[in-house]
């Protein structure tokens, strides 16, 4: 096969329509679906309960309300990421994947620095054991 400008190709870079469509059907298949809805799920559940827990505690030392706080956001954080993904319902092309991986990076971060900060105040040893794990 040779190009526009008639040189040699070795082989068809473009895929082919098989591979299109299976790459659609594992992108918005029915796996896929169900996955992103248990986050969606679940990131609502978290921040339901953490959010409920936040509200009706009175007199929570200001760690544990700033996690209660941080954890609330995180949930939220990951239901509106999988309601992003189910409300667009075509390939996203590896967006979602990439948005997917700076969040978990992003919220590990955050909670390896906390547990750290935790670890140096002077009446709690346990955060360095949180923060190693």
């Amino acid at each position: 096969m040779t190009g526009h400008d008639g040189v040699e190709m070795a082989g068809d870079p473009m895929p082919g329509a098989a591979e299109i469509q299976a790459l659609i059907r594992r992108e918005v298949g029915l796996p896929s679906r169900l996955g992103y809805t248990a986050l969606l799920l679940t990131g609502l559940l978290m921040a339901g309960v953490t959010a409920a827990l936040l509200l009706t505690e009175v007199g929570l030392p200001t760690r544990t309300f700033v996690s209660f706080a941080a954890l609330t956001v995180i949930g939220l954080a990951w239901a509106g990421f999988a309601g992003w993904v189910l409300a667009r319902r075509r390939v996203l092309f590896a967006a979602h994947r990439v948005a997917g991986a700076v969040m978990a990076l992003l919220f590990t971060g955050a909670f390896t620095l906390g547990a750290v900060v935790i670890g140096r105040s002077p009446d709690a040893g346990d955060g360095w054991v949180a923060a190693a794990l």
